[in-house]
């Protein structure tokens, strides 16, 4: 049976630009997958209960609380195992909401050139609006815990990549009239590129029983 979710040390939702390392990293892996399926199963649990509302509350976490409950404990989970995929997306929601105008020009930078993804592949409409990309952060975060889990890491997978486009594209743009504003935009394009990876490794793992 699943046991209760825990709530452990707060911190900001800054700390998707500044992401901690662990101390104790086997405790807090076994921790953090305990804790990880055991919300997994909790949310599926109220699905075929019918208890939407519950539901609802875990999908909306991210932008009614940054990542404040959770940041402690799944920041330091290995990026192929559940609980580091699920701290993951909540970080990209808590990203999406506390920059939800400049997440959408970096989107629309990159749906603009014939080197991105596909918007359909990622399931926005284009030109996106802001109230697009807050959907879809909710669509995927909802569709990992209640429906196709990998192909919702697979639209998250896209969706990074499309935003690792945008940042490099914005600091090009950047670059002869802010350097240090460029440099902070490629890193946070690599970091979603590399979310993007970490994405659709799980998203295989998963379809293969491999994911921790």
């Amino acid at each position: 049976m699943p046991r209760e979710f825990d709530r452990p040390v707060k911190l900001a939702a800054t700390v998707f630009d500044n992401m901690p390392g662990g101390t104790d990293p086997a405790l807090q892996q076994e921790l953090a997958e305990r804790t990880a399926w055991a919300l997994l199963g909790r949310v599926r649990d109220a699905e075929r209960a019918g208890d939407r509302e519950g539901i609802e509350r875990v999908i909306a976490h991210a932008a009614d609380n940054g990542v404040d409950d959770i940041a402690e404990l799944w920041s330091h989970a290995h990026s192929r195992s559940l609980a580091g995929v699920l701290w993951r997306l909540y970080l990209v929601r808590a990203a999406i909401g506390s920059k939800l105008g400049f997440v959408t020009t970096l989107y629309r930078l990159a749906v603009d050139t014939e080197l991105s993804v596909n918007p359909a592949v990622v399931g926005i409409s284009d030109p996106a609006t802001p109230e697009e990309i807050e959907h879809l952060a909710d669509e995927i975060l909802r569709g990992v815990f209640v429906g196709d889990f990998a192909a919702a890491l697979e639209r998250a997978a896209a969706y990074c990549r499309v935003i690792a486009l945008g940042s490099a594209l914005h600091a090009e743009e950047r670059a002869e009239f802010n350097a240090d504003e460029a440099r902070d935009l490629t890193a946070r394009g690599l970091r979603y590129s590399i979310f993007g990876d970490d994405f659709q490794a799980a998203a295989t793992a998963w379809r293969q029983g491999q994911l921790d």
